[in-house]
């Protein structure tokens, strides 16, 4: 009787466990199957129209006090679609 109480409460836990740590798990999946991606050969514009002269790199570019820009700015006129956010 003690060692099939022990069997289902070890299931349990692992149940527990499986169920608390998948999320992780899918996540590094995903990140895994990224890096064995192949590198784009090219950039996508998330803006409408023909704006990559207007790419300004300012990475690490200073900012506010402490502060450094992580990022690539996209100027564009306004009324520009946007075709992607991400």
């Amino acid at each position: 009787m003690a060692k099939s109480i022990r069997i289902i409460v070890v299931a349990v836990l692992l149940s527990g466990l499986f169920i608390v740590g998948r999320p992780w798990l899918e996540l590094g999946r995903y990140a895994l199957r990224l890096y064995a991606m192949p590198a784009p050969a090219a950039l996508c514009m998330p803006v409408g129209g023909d704006t990559r002269r207007a790419l300004t790199d300012t990475w690490q570019a200073a900012r506010a006090p402490a502060r450094r820009h992580e990022g690539i700015d996209i100027f564009a006129p306004k009324g520009t679609p946007v075709l992607s956010a991400t």
